[in-house]
């Protein structure tokens, strides 16, 4: 895959951290593929967990490979991450939107009752 990678952007266009974490992922989706083969056929049974990492680490390859493909943009590539938002505590992404949604709506309702004081203002001294 990686020399396929290679022929579609020039390597110059590739950044080194991202060429050597596609090589590891690459290198480690291989060590997971060859502990298989290493046992017989009879004694290996299905183990979740490693079908888990198998999982992960093919989403983590996806995401750096699209962010090589397009020059450098993790703009796609973040979409493809398996990894949760990295926002500390222990709010929900849900009750963060809420909050924010709330704030938002004081917000506006503070500035649109503002407004409408200093039209008041305006008309008294008007009438005045």
């Amino acid at each position: 895959m990686l020399i396929i990678l290679n022929a579609v952007v020039p390597l110059q266009d590739q950044s080194k951290r991202n060429r050597e974490e596609i090589a590891l992922t690459a290198k480690m989706l291989d060590t997971l593929g060859e502990a298989d083969e290493n046992t017989d056929r009879e004694s290996q049974s299905f183990d979740p967990s490693k079908a888990k990492t198998a999982d992960q680490l093919m989403q983590r390859f996806k995401a750096v490979e699209q962010a090589i493909l397009d020059k450098g943009s993790w703009y796609t590539a973040e979409n493809m991450s398996l990894l949760p938002d990295a926002t500390p505590g222990i709010a929900t992404h849900g009750e963060r939107e809420a909050s924010l949604k709330m704030r938002l709506a004081e917000h506006k309702y503070e500035e649109a009752r503002e407004k409408l004081s200093i039209r008041t203002k305006k008309g008294k001294k008007e009438r005045s």
